[in-house]
């Protein structure tokens, strides 16, 4: 019999102690073949019921409270490009990237979770992505049009709903022996390849210049789709009374969306959030007007 060498609770078997959530990597090294044996079996075949699942909801709760502080300098520079919380095992959760611009990121082995829209719409180009890594939450790199290159470490268990979901220039195929939710790789560019395959397949028939046009109406439904996603999260965001409503709207306006483009000419007109430009007001209210959006007109008349 075996215990958790931090806090004495005996050892299960898992590579972490469901009591404390420390690593035991180096303690499993340490059983007999037969019982590293046992583990590794009963990792592969990660079953609904993995006792880690409920663990990792335990430590993602037990967030809310921790502190995001921490007096380690190089834990301090590997976590400075995120917004984090700290877990109650230590580790760490990337709640939003500080540089929407930032192209090419590191995720340190200290992060065990990347959350709900951590990434969403950034520039990020490269991501790379370390050991210890366990969960990656829906929709967290969801819109990162401009990413490339990502990897899947050994560490990881769940990606939830929609997580690379709108990542058109990412062609990477989907990781073995991980729980995936739904959509995770919807209109990545490997997943449009498959699926651009597929109706070659089974409608050789059409022509290439028929799969282009379908291809672009797709492509305006996402773009519709996108847009109307920024502007519910952007609307979240304001009646939080949460500045990020300013950059959502800004991405959906000019990508076309009318209300986004009324919303933020109002805000450039009020001040709300940004600084007062009756410049800027009037560009975003002439454009949502144009789109036949009435109540922009009304306020353009107010400016004049």
């Amino acid at each position: 019999m075996k215990f958790c060498p931090e806090c004495g609770k005996e050892w299960n078997g898992s590579k972490f102690c469901a009591e404390c959530g420390k690593d035991l990597r180096s303690y499993i090294n340490g059983a007999s073949e037969q019982e590293q044996a046992r583990v590794v079996k009963e990792e592969m075949a990660f079953t609904a019921d993995f006792d880690f699942l409920s663990e990792l909801d335990n430590l993602t709760n037990a967030s809310e409270q921790a502190s995001s502080v921490t007096d380690d300098p190089a834990i301090a520079k590997a976590l400075a490009p995120f917004e984090v919380e700290k877990l109650s095992n230590g580790k760490y959760k990337i709640v939003k990237m500080k540089n929407y611009e930032e192209l090419s990121v590191v995720v340190p082995e200290c992060v065990q979770i990347i959350g709900d829209s951590a990434f969403f719409d950034c520039d990020v180009v490269e991501v790379v992505l370390s050991e210890g890594l366990i969960k990656i939450e829906k929709n967290a790199f969801d819109s990162c049009c401009e990413l490339v290159s990502i990897n899947f470490p050994k560490s990881l268990r769940i990606i939830e709903d929609e997580a690379f979901c709108n990542c058109e220039s990412l062609d990477v195929e989907p990781p073995q022996n991980v729980k995936l939710g739904e959509d995770v790789f919807y209109n990545t560019l490997y997943e449009n390849k498959q699926q651009a395959t597929s109706i070659e397949e089974e409608q050789p028939h059409k022509t290439v210049d028929n799969i282009q046009e379908e291809h672009e109406e797709d492509l305006v439904k996402e773009n519709e789709k996108l847009c109307e996603d920024m502007y519910n999260l952007a609307s979240d965001f304001f009646d939080a009374d949460d500045s990020r409503c300013i950059i959502f709207w800004e991405k959906a306006a000019k990508r076309g969306h009318a209300f986004s483009q009324y919303m933020l000419g109002s805000c450039y007109a009020s001040g709300i959030f940004v600084k007062k430009n009756k410049a800027e007001a009037v560009k975003w209210l002439k454009l949502a007007a144009q789109q036949g959006l009435k109540k922009a007109n009304e306020k353009l008349d107010t400016l004049n």
